[in-house]
């Protein structure tokens, strides 16, 4: 070998694999916008159905899907609880965290009120239950990514 030269293997038996990866702060912008666009084009509410409340739905992402979906706080309304279920169930083809395991852990925030105000005490409520979450010291919940779906109907 002459000094300086570089050799290269041919190796055709590892295949080079380009994965799509992203910031956990792009993709939460991302799946968020994705996610109210799947709550919009899903459901239009009527003034008897539009209820004050706030949705959480705990769900993992694997392999760009999301899966183990769970309710965490129900807004006491079936039909706003399924679609908001239904409108998670539907992302899929998510990329990639840079940096993160097999199994994304996100807890979907999703307010829905009539009013500018009631979306504001709605917005504090969560912004204080989010801190407490945040605060309980359990480790695992500094993993979890959380999407914050929120606009007044009115």
């Amino acid at each position: 070998m002459v000094p300086g030269q570089l050799l290269a293997k041919d190796d055709q038996a590892q295949p080079i694999v380009v994965e799509r990866s992203i910031t956990a702060e792009q993709w939460s912008k991302g799946v968020t916008t994705r996610l109210d666009r799947n709550l919009r084009v899903m459901g239009s509410l009527s003034s008897a159905e539009m209820s004050d409340g706030i949705i959480q739905i705990r769900f993992d992402v694997v392999g760009g899907d999301a899966t183990n979906i769970r309710m965490v706080r129900s807004s006491d309304r079936p039909y706003l609880d399924s679609l908001a279920r239904l409108s998670v169930k539907r992302l899929k083809d998510l990329p990639k965290i840079t940096g993160s395991d097999e199994r994304q852990p996100v807890l979907a925030n999703i307010i829905v009120a009539r009013d500018v105000q009631s979306f504001d005490r709605l917005s504090e409520e969560l912004a204080l239950s989010e801190r407490a979450r945040m605060a309980s010291g359990d480790p695992a919940e500094h993993a979890v990514i959380a999407l914050n779906m929120a606009s007044p109907a009115g």
